[in-house]
C-alpha cells in the first residue's frame, strides 16, 4: 500500500494520478480528496 501525498496514512480505495508539473505518482486517500486537502508533490507543485 501506498501513502496519501496529503495526510501521510496509508491509502486504500484511494485515487493516483500523476503529478501536472512532473508526472510523478500523487495518491491521495478518499477522505483528503473529498476534503480538498492540499498535496504537495516533491517538485513543489500544490493542489487541492
Amino acid at each position: 500500500m501506498k501513502e496519501c501525498t496529503s495526510c501521510g496514512k496509508e491509502t486504500q480505495g484511494s485515487i493516483k494520478f500523476p503529478c501536472p508539473k512532473c508526472k510523478n505518482d500523487i495518491q491521495r486517500c478518499n477522505k483528503c480528496r473529498s476534503l480538498s486537502i492540499e498535496y504537495k508533490c516533491d517538485c513543489g507543485h500544490k493542489g487541492p
